[in-house]
């Protein structure tokens, strides 16, 4: 039983194979974020209190937006879907939808609605004012048919 534990474990470790540059992309990255990091305590620890008070207020400030600023996002899809749902629209059409601000965001889902209206109007006029089917049977009689013309 351990065995098969053991060649499950090596399977898996065979399968995630990394090339060397992979690896040193990964590095690269880790060791980017390290430096970023030390720069930014360097940064913080020359300053005096009230100075480190104030940029730590202000860091903090700004992830709260931001946090906000995705709720806010999140909230807009919500209703975006909720609207085209109500206008029957197809749901792929929210990658289309401005986020910007509740006002952006209800006037394109307007102006998709309108579009998306004129395309479908469009459509089944050319397929309504196209040519009626034509018949080859040649000159065979459909009984069926000629009792819809009496």
């Amino acid at each position: 039983m351990a065995e098969k534990t053991t060649e499950a474990v090596n399977e898996a470790e065979q399968e995630e194979v990394f090339t060397k540059a992979q690896v040193d992309e990964l590095v690269e990255k880790e060791r980017e974020g390290f430096e970023s990091k030390l720069r930014e305590m360097e940064k913080i620890s020359q300053m005096n209190e009230q100075q480190r008070e104030s940029y730590l207020r202000k860091q903090a400030e700004a992830v709260l937006s931001e946090r906000e600023a995705a709720v806010a996002r999140r909230e807009l899809a919500a209703d975006a879907m909720e609207k085209l749902s109500e206008y029957k629209l197809p749901k792929s059409l929210l990658s289309c939808v401005n986020f910007a601000s509740p006002e952006d965001c209800a006037e394109s889902i307007e102006g998709i609605r309108k579009a998306f209206t004129a395309a479908v109007s469009e459509a089944v006029s050319q397929r309504i004012g196209s040519a009626a089917p034509k018949f080859s049977a040649g000159n065979a009689k459909d009984a069926f048919l000629d009792g819809l013309f009496d």
